[in-house]
This record gives structure tokens, C-alpha cells and sequence, in this order.
């Protein structure tokens, strides 16, 4: 429930600074805020080598091998701090903006300063510190909202948005060794714990890779042919849609995760005991929330935001869509990478990727620019089907449970139904 109310918090927040953000600040520049924070997700993910898991599921963790591990993450982050920045140009170029090459420049130190933090990230899970976990996402979050409106009601540009995410940052990095103990690293390069931690993390890295091309595909293709100030439109209702995604990550990582490999590790058929145990509860109430999501995506934009903004009605009723499968998808995939098959979640993206690529070229030509976000709630709804094929297999699934999940969604849509139609009614 920690997690949970956490996650309500971090919604209201950045929906409140959204609202006020879009006063202050015209309409390209979320769209360009949106292009920086893409590129630095992709290059990052891209070299993904699943640290946190990968610390997550040592039975015993020393002080040497958390230092092994934090040099090769600042190492990563060095190196794609300084590939975005030689790229910086080019990148600039691609959305025909050459004037955004500083901003590029600026944006990727977010990068170094992560790879700054402690290990506290993926230590504190372990030990389940969840309130202190929750405290290292609230805080930034607070931080970099103050600074995003402080900063745009001086500078009145996009700069306002870049300048807070690097300093909220910085704050981030600061407080994951005030808040926790036994923090402080120090530089341990090891290159046998380079090999393990890539003999684990290959699966990971080229599962990644493919999770990559579906969750940032679209928005490359859309700040390419859509122009920032449509693709601004799209991103707004991306954050939004976000703020229950935001939900099932950290639940996934910080609940399911290491309750699964505590299962697992004592004895591997408890794993199929505590799959549906573990936050019943807080899975049936987020699929109700989701359901009520898509239904009043018009009613969301049409209160929230001005005539500049209302376009974004249907992509978030798309995109809310794809949050429905979402949580069971990542609870399905914890569970797999607990028994340390990370090969199984490759084929996982494996699927995803061909289905969005069909899914993608199919409704681009179908629909046009709106039928790639077609193409996403396709990736989810046969990734989810996947899923519960590897589930079956390991002796895991519940045909009747996952089907009360779909039943209370329905349920959620239709009382939002009736939400959207008084709501939409009453602001004309």
C-alpha cells in the first residue's frame, strides 16, 4: 500500500505541474522536452545490463562486489554521457532543429549524475526499506517540479524544463547515500565481475534492446514526422498515461521482484503459492483505476488543459489502454526473471518487437500517424497472451484469477463511461 499511495503522490504532482507548466510554457516546448528525455532513455536502456537485478538476486552481498558493480554503472554512465554529446548535432538534425544542440548537450549529464548514486537503488529492495525507496522517487519529484516552475516563470523556454531534470538529478544522487546506510563506494574495477555481470545481463541487454524499439520507437518516429508541436500533444498524454505505468515499475521492482526470488531461492514451487498472494489486493484495484483511465481520457484533457492540448484525448485513451495489460505483464516477467531464465524474457520482446513492427506498419498505413499508437495496444494484448502461455507452463497461471482481473477492468470502464458522459455534459 506504501508503494501505492507513494505513486498516487508522484500522479498529483506531476499532473499539477503539467496544468501549471502549460501556462507558462507554449506547446513546443514539451514537444522538445519530450525528444530530450527520449534520447537519453534509449541510450540508456540500450546498455542496460539489468544492475538491479542482477544485485537484487545474490543470496549474499559484500561491500567489494557493490563496489565492483557501482564503477561498471558510472563507467556506462561516462560513456553514454559523452556518445550523446558527439552525437548531439546529428540527433539535433534529425527533428530539423539544429539550435537544440546545447539543450542535447545539458539533457545527457542526467545520465553521469544517475551513475553517480549509490547502490541504494537496488539494496535497499533487498532489505525491503520501502518507505525510504519511496522517498528517494518523491523527493526529486517534488524538486524538479519547484525548479521546472520557478525556472519557467524566469526563463519562460524550454530551458526552464532541462535545467530542473538535471537538477532535480543531482538532488536524487545526493540523497540515495544521505538516506541509506553503508553507502559510500569506492573505485573497484574487476573484470571477472564484468564477465559474470555479462554472462547474466546478455539476456537482459538483448531483451532490453527489443523493449526499447517498442517503448521508444514510436515517439522517435513521431518527433520525426509529426513536428514538435503535435508531437507535444502526444507526449502530454504520454506522461499521463505514464502516471500508472510509473505505478507497475516500481511495484514490479521494488514488491514483486524480491518477494519472488525470496520465494524461489527457499524453495522454487513456492514461487507458484505466493504469485497471486503477493498485492491481490492492489492488482484488482489498479485494473478497475485502468479501466476508468481509458473510459474518461476526454474528460482528463478537456478539464486539465486548454484548446491547444484537446487533440490529446484520443492518444491517451490509446495509450491508457496499453496500462491495462501493463501490471500483469511486468508481474508475469518478474516472476520469470526470478527463476533466472532470463531467456524466456527475451522471447518475451522478442514478440513484442514483431508485433509492433506488424502492429506499427499496419495501422501507420491504415490510419496514419494515430495508427501507430494502434500498433502499441497490440504489442500489449498479445505480449500479455505470451505470458500467460510461459505461466501455464511453469505451473503458475489461474485461468479464473486473470479472468476476474479483466472482469474488474470492464467494470472500471463502464462506470467511467458514465463519468466521461456527465463530466464531458457539464463543461460543454
Amino acid at each position: 500500500m506504501l508503494v501505492f499511495g507513494n505513486n498516487i503522490l508522484m500522479a498529483a504532482i506531476r499532473l499539477v505541474s503539467s496544468v501549471i507548466l502549460t501556462r507558462l510554457l507554449d506547446v513546443k516546448s514539451f514537444g522538445i522536452m519530450g525528444f530530450l528525455t527520449t534520447i537519453n532513455i534509449i541510450f540508456v536502456q540500450m546498455t542496460d545490463l539489468g544492475f538491479f537485478s542482477y544485485v537484487v538476486r545474490q543470496a549474499n552481498e559484500t561491500e567489494e562486489m557493490l563496489d565492483e558493480i557501482w564503477t561498471l554503472r558510472l563507467l556506462r554512465s561516462v560513456v553514454i554521457t559523452g556518445v550523446i554529446i558527439a552525437l548531439s548535432p546529428i540527433l539535433a538534425a534529425y527533428v530539423q532543429q539544429p539550435d537544440l544542440v546545447p539543450a542535447i548537450m545539458v539533457s545527457s549529464l542526467v545520465v553521469i549524475i544517475d551513475g553517480c548514486s549509490s547502490m541504494s537503488f537496488a539494496t535497499a529492495a533487498k532489505r525491503g526499506q520501502i518507505a525510504r525507496i519511496s522517498l528517494l522517487d518523491l523527493i526529486p519529484a517534488i524538486s524538479q517540479v519547484a525548479l521546472a516552475i520557478l525556472l519557467a516563470l524566469y526563463l519562460r523556454s524550454y530551458w526552464a524544463l532541462v535545467w530542473a531534470m538535471v537538477l532535480s538529478g543531482v538532488v536524487r544522487a545526493v540523497i540515495s547515500y544521505v538516506m541509506f546506510e553503508k553507502t559510500r563506494r569506492n573505485w573497484r574495477w574487476s573484470a571477472p565481475r564484468a564477465k559474470d555481470v555479462w554472462r547474466y545481463g546478455r539476456y537482459v541487454a538483448g531483451s532490453t534492446l527489443l523493449f526499447l524499439l517498442i517503448t521508444q520507437a514510436d515517439k522517435v518516429a513521431f518527433s520525426r514526422y509529426m513536428g514538435l508541436q503535435l508531437f507535444a500533444t502526444y507526449v502530454l498524454a504520454y506522461n499521463i498515461a505514464n502516471v500508472m505505468q510509473l505505478f507497475t515499475g516500481s511495484y514490479g521492482d521494488r514488491i514483486v521482484y524480491p518477494e519472488f526470488c525470496r520465494a524461489y531461492n527457499e524453495d522454487p514451487a513456492m514461487l507458484a503459492q505466493v504469485y497471486y498472494r503477493c498485492g491481490w489486493t492492489i492488482r484488482m484495484g489498479y485494473m478497475f483505476l485502468c479501466g476508468g483511465f481509458v473510459a474518461c481520457a476526454p474528460l482528463i484533457i478537456h478539464t486539465l488543459y486548454d484548446a491547444r492540448y484537446h487533440g490529446a484525448d484520443v492518444f491517451l485513451g490509446l495509450l491508457a489502454m496499453t496500462a491495462v495489460f501493463r501490471l500483469s505483464i511486468i508481474i508475469a516477467s518478474q516472476a520469470i526473471l526470478s527463476t533466472h531464465d532470463a531467456r524466456r524474457l527475451l522471447y518475451l520482446n522478442i514478440v513484442r518487437a514483431v508485433t509492433f513492427a506488424i502492429g506499427l506498419t499496419v495501422g501507420f498505413l491504415t490510419f496514419g500517424a494515430i495508427g501507430m499508437v494502434y500498433g502499441l495496444v497490440a504489442v500489449e494484448i498479445v505480449a500479455q497472451l505470451y505470458c500467460w502461455v510461459v505461466l501455464a507452463q511453469m505451473r503458475i497461471l489461474s485461468v479464473v484469477k486473470e479472468a476476474m482481473f479483466l472482469f474488474v477492468a470492464l467494470g472500471g470502464y463502464g462506470l467511467g463511461l458514465a463519468v466521461n458522459a456527465v463530466g464531458m455534459r457539464l463543461i460543454g
